[in-house]
C-alpha cells in the first residue's frame, strides 16, 4: 500500500477583488431648487424622490437647498 502524502498547496488564480477597478463612481449633479420643484409639479417621481432624500438628509450642505425646495412647494400645497 502506498504511503499517504500530505496535501500540497498549489499556486492558483488569485480571488477577484470586490470592486471593478474600471467602474467609476458617478456623482449626481446637484440641481437648483427650482428644477426639483418643476419636476415635482410635473409628476416626476425621480426628482420627487431626490427632493425627499435632500429634505430628510442630516448633512448641513443639504439643509439650505432642502429649505428652498420646501418654500417653493408650499404655495402649491393647497
Amino acid at each position: 500500500m502506498p504511503k499517504p502524502t500530505k496535501p500540497q498547496v498549489r499556486s492558483g488564480v488569485s480571488p477577484p477583488g470586490s470592486l471593478n477597478p474600471h467602474l467609476q463612481v458617478q456623482r449626481r449633479k446637484q440641481r437648483p431648487a427650482g428644477e426639483y420643484v418643476q419636476g415635482i409639479l410635473g409628476g416626476g417621481r425621480v426628482l420627487l424622490s431626490q427632493a425627499i432624500t435632500l429634505i430628510e438628509s442630516t448633512r448641513p450642505e443639504h439643509q439650505q437647498l432642502a429649505q428652498e425646495i420646501i418654500n417653493l412647494c408650499l404655495p402649491h400645497s393647497g
